[in-house]
């Protein structure tokens, strides 16, 4: 959970301004573009607000990508732990919101691309 002023403290990082646009995702797509620049393996997922009016933060983590390979191992956790809070420090002046984080999923692929239309054909059914 994140406080209001957080969130708009992450829009202005970036030179976004959230009030100028209709439809909020709108906001958040430009949000992604600019994180992507100087923080390729990070993506917001989705933020809402809490009747609290503290908000909810949803970030995708590309471990894959973080990490520059597509072998990740339970030693990597501290890599990548570090690598978030990294990401919220930079963000929000401090990596608190690490601790009370909540895991929802964890993915795991690596994009490739098979050029022969016979081999994805064989390998994908279609």
């Amino acid at each position: 959970m994140t406080i209001y002023f957080d969130i708009r403290h992450l829009f202005s990082m970036y030179g976004i301004k959230v009030d100028k646009y209709h439809y909020f995702g709108a906001a958040v797509e430009q949000l992604n573009e600019e994180i992507k620049k100087v923080f390729p393996s990070y993506a917001v997922s989705y933020i809402w607000d809490q009747a609290t009016g503290d908000c909810n933060l949803q970030l995708k983590v590309d471990a894959v990508k973080m990490l520059s390979r597509g072998t990740i191992v339970e030693d990597d956790y501290v890599l990548v732990e570090a690598d978030i809070r990294k990401f919220l420090t930079w963000h929000f002046g401090q990596s608190d919101y690490f601790d009370s984080h909540v895991l929802t999923r964890i993915d795991y692929k690596q994009d490739c691309y098979v050029p022969d239309s016979k081999d994805r054909k064989l390998l994908f059914h279609c």
